[in-house]
């Protein structure tokens, strides 16, 4: 039944792409239309005018010594997190008596 629906689903896909490719290969170009100026391959970049765009500037603020000793510390505790979940994965794979001498070993 859901074949069946499948090969249903991509016949009328094939059916539209069909139909699509058609309606675009008869289409006429638009008369009376012209296509862009193109510039001439002389001009430097740096010489088009600049376009105005309404977004504020950002201006840099001083951060202070705390904040940035308070993001190291997070991002350190979550790194040194990881490494230990990722360390007790790898040792569930290890006999428990390795594992055992392992974990004390760690803990010293």
């Amino acid at each position: 039944m859901l074949k069946q629906m499948a090969r249903n689903k991509n016949n009328i896909r094939r059916k539209n792409n069909k139909q699509n490719k058609k309606q675009y290969a008869t289409k006429q170009p638009i008369v009376g239309l012209q296509q862009p100026a193109q510039q001439p391959s002389s001009t430097n970049i740096m010489d088009q005018p600049i376009t105005k765009i309404n977004v504020r500037i950002l201006k840099p603020v001083k951060i202070s010594q705390s904040a940035i000793k308070t993001t190291y510390k997070s991002a350190s505790d979550d790194v040194q997190k990881k490494l230990n979940q990722f360390a007790d994965w790898i040792l569930s794979y290890v006999q428990k008596t390795l594992r055992n001498m392992l974990m004390n070993a760690r803990r010293h």
